[in-house]
């Protein structure tokens, strides 16, 4: 009787041991799952994200343009990923924008060049579009976002497309997309000066 009642006993403890470690391993997994990791884990999520391009490189020749370019070492500084430093930029002539400005001069596009500086030509499709930078609405960038839009408009952008989208001192309004950032700013809400520029590999990793 009374090693059975010891046996009992024994099972019980042993019984309750195990519940307990349950509820402990059960304790640390909650403890693990905070609001600080689920934010950290949408940051990366949204930083892994990967945009189509701004803008399509075959259209550069239908523009009105001039052009220029050269080797711009302080651009390549943070992109190892590139064969050589050689960049090229299309001024976009916008007539209109002459009357707010001055100068007629819209925009500009900036192209990574492959090759020799040479052999450049506006209907070169391995060129890669870098960076781009509106004061009018010359033209669009995903064939949607455009000088004179609202801040409405720019916001519900950033959201559907999965940005990381800030309001930062200096800036207006910061968006990244994972491969491209893009910089807004506003005049009562409304979208007077954009740029779109690439994010270099190493910088999305």
């Amino acid at each position: 009787m009374v090693i059975r009642a010891l046996t009992f006993i024994l099972t019980y403890f042993i019984i309750s041991s195990c519940f307990n470690q349950s509820e402990d391993k059960h304790e640390i997994e909650r403890k693990e799952i905070t609001p600080d990791s689920i934010i950290s884990e949408t940051i990366q999520t949204k930083l892994r994200s990967q945009i189509s391009e701004p803008f399509k490189v075959s259209n550069i020749d239908r523009l009105n343009f001039t052009s220029g370019g050269g080797h711009y070492g302080k651009q390549n500084e943070l992109c190892d990923s590139l064969e050589n430093d050689l960049f090229g930029i299309y001024y976009l002539i916008d007539e209109n924008s002459s009357y707010n400005s001055g100068s007629p001069v819209g925009g500009t596009i900036t192209v990574h060049i492959n090759g020799k500086m040479t052999s450049w030509r506006s209907d070169d499709t391995t060129q890669t579009i870098w960076k781009i930078h509106l004061i009018s609405d010359v033209i669009s960038v995903w064939d949607s976002l455009k000088v004179g839009l609202t801040k409405n408009k720019i916001v519900k952008f950033g959201q559907v497309n999965n940005g990381l989208c800030i309001e930062k001192e200096g800036f207006d309004y910061l968006c990244d997309f994972g491969n491209f950032s893009a910089i807004y700013k506003f005049e009562n809400d409304t979208l007077t000066e954009l740029t779109v520029t690439r994010n270099c590999k190493n910088q999305q990793e």
